[in-house]
């Protein structure tokens, strides 16, 4: 048994990554992601309205991010 008491089969069933969504545009102060969210259609709905919203600092589109959940020993 591990530290969480947690057996090999449930181990076994944890997610290894998590899927983020940010936004980013084009101009040096928007290429940071923002808005993470881990639901893709808020993302391109998020996208969508920055580019109504603020078309000089886009085009805003979405970028997938991964996090790795599991560290290797």
């Amino acid at each position: 048994m591990n530290a969480l008491n947690l057996i090999a089969d449930e181990v076994a069933n944890l997610p290894t990554r998590k899927t983020w969504y940010g936004i980013v545009g084009t101009n040096d102060q928007t290429l940071t992601p923002q808005y993470l969210s881990d639901d893709a259609t808020y993302a391109k709905d998020k996208a969508y309205t920055l580019n109504k919203e603020y078309p000089l600092s886009g085009p805003w589109s979405v970028v997938t991010l991964t996090e790795n959940l599991r560290v290797t020993p």
